[in-house]
């Protein structure tokens, strides 16, 4: 009976926190022996813990008041909950300027006109790259001056920066440049330094070049005219003729050749006005991606690689100091070793200096224009994984056509990823010759999957195609067990859909 009632009791001083209290006024009356019985003891016992109760009751009331916002010491609920909000906000780190940074390119002449955030080491990819040095601005127009002379194609200038490059085409014979700057530090700058001095020669736009997709969109969503305003006064010409337009600057990400390649397939964009010749300043890993083949594993050789290498002819021209090329990158994302990381070790040291062309004779090799948007969904859809095999696959749209692959030269064990992109524009030429091709079920799933990316057809890579190429998308999320999982997903998927 003692030992219940002490069980009892203890569940009530633990209610009012008092367990403490009450297991040493036990062990004081047991001590002393002040009661004879078990009534006793109970009585003895409730009475001492009422008495505790009642007096810290009464001191937290002469502490709080009767009513809680009097004492001053106390914060009103409002007050509480904009602490707690406070509280919550993450304190935006200040990230301070790089003595390194100022040091290597001596900017205190021009640091007015730089935007702060360029003088920070950043740990991603931004938006912009400018060029800092004269004497590496001066290196790539001595290189490019010849092309740039040939023709009477205007010449165009993406993200000039404090116009390094611009200057040295200027002084080169260009008769005319167009830039393009978003940034309106630059734009003030531009407008002081050379605007005043070369006046005629130079045409001053306030937008981003490489960002051309953006306008292609919002043009599609309020028929605006933002396209046709960035490249007014541009005469359009037929494919077959000379490049249409030269354009010059540092590209940051795959955005814009994704665009490219979206504009022929589809006819839009600034492929309306004719082929376009690019001298773009990139990243290695970009042109790695854009250029690899199937040596190169899944996580490169993908589908934008593909159309790339049939649209677009390329060449390296030559390599450019990747300090002399601000904002700097970080290197401590590269500390972790995987197969995407090492990617990006490859000359981390340089930027590339790369000529693009469209492909002049695109339509003698692939066929009519009607042909460049089955061959767009054709490698899109098939080089999701690079394990796809070739005959089941072709199968699936057209039943009992593995023997005409196979007098080819494919095996039932062929796959997309062991194929190079001339081989796959082959394929894909037989497959659409074939008498059974315009009533297969190939049409209709490209056409289902043209009527999900309306009206923002412009980011066809987005549902299937991997971004971790993109400075949009931090290249070190992508890991080797992630790729090697989107991998097994697939083919598991490929497998259910064949039986």
């Amino acid at each position: 009976m003692l030992f219940s009632l002490v069980r009892r009791v203890s569940c009530i001083c633990q209610s009012y926190s008092l367990h403490h209290y009450f297991s040493n006024k036990v062990k004081l009356i047991h001590k002393q022996n002040l009661c004879g019985s078990a009534i006793g003891f109970e009585n003895l016992i409730l009475n001492k813990v009422i008495i505790e109760i009642h007096r810290r009751m009464c001191i937290k009331t002469q502490q709080f008041g009767n009513d809680r916002n009097a004492d001053k010491n106390i914060p009103d609920i409002s007050e509480l909950k904009s602490v707690s909000s406070s509280k919550k906000k993450k304190t935006k780190k200040i990230i301070p300027l790089s003595k390194e940074v100022l040091n290597y390119f001596n900017l205190n002449n021009d640091l007015k006109s730089i935007p702060k955030k360029l003088i920070k080491i950043r740990r991603i990819s931004p938006e912009h790259f400018y060029v800092m040095k004269p004497n590496v601005a001066e290196d790539i127009v001595s290189i490019i001056k010849d092309d740039l002379l040939h023709g009477d194609s205007p010449v165009l200038e993406a993200n000039p920066g404090l116009g390094l490059i611009t200057e040295a085409l200027l002084r080169q014979g260009i008769p005319r440049v167009r830039l393009y700057e978003s940034s309106p530090p630059f734009v003030q700058h531009l407008n002081q330094t050379l605007k005043e001095k070369y006046n005629d020669r130079i045409t001053l736009m306030h937008c981003d070049l490489f960002s051309m997709w953006k306008m292609v969109y919002q043009d599609k969503l309020d028929n605006g005219a933002r396209m046709d305003t960035a490249l007014e006064g541009i005469a359009k010409r037929s494919w077959t003729d000379e490049a249409a337009m030269k354009i010059v600057g540092v590209m940051p990400s795959l955005s814009f050749i994704k665009h490219l390649l979206n504009s022929i397939i589809f006819h839009t964009g600034i492929m309306i006005y004719g082929r376009p010749e690019l001298y773009l300043i990139m990243n290695p890993a970009l042109y790695t991606h854009l250029m690899c083949d199937r040596k190169a594993g899944y996580l490169q050789y993908r589908a934008s690689s593909v159309l790339f290498q049939i649209l677009f002819t390329s060449e390296l021209l030559t390599k450019l100091p990747r300090k002399a090329i601000l904002p700097w990158i970080s290197d401590s994302s590269t500390t972790t070793k995987s197969r995407v990381k090492k990617i990006h070790l490859i000359d981390r040291d340089f930027m590339y200096l790369v000529k693009i062309t469209p492909r002049r004779d695109i339509f003698e090799s692939i066929g009519p224009v009607n042909k460049l948007q089955p061959l767009w969904y054709f490698v899109r859809h098939h080089m999701t994984s690079r394990r796809k095999r070739i005959i089941p696959e072709l199968e699936y749209w057209i039943p009992n056509c593995g023997p005409r692959l196979i007098m080819k030269g494919i095996n039932i064990f062929t796959e997309f990823g062991d194929l190079t992109p001339h081989e796959i524009l082959l394929i894909f030429q037989y497959f659409s010759s074939w008498p059974e091709y315009p009533m297969c079920s190939f049409q209709a799933s490209m056409e289902t999957a043209l009527l999900k990316m309306e009206p923002a057809s412009d980011d066809f890579d987005k549902d299937m195609e991997d971004t971790s190429f993109d400075t949009h998308a931090i290249v070190d999320d992508l890991d080797e067990e992630d790729s090697s999982t989107y991998i097994k997903d697939d083919e598991a998927y490929h497998n259910d859909k064949s039986k």
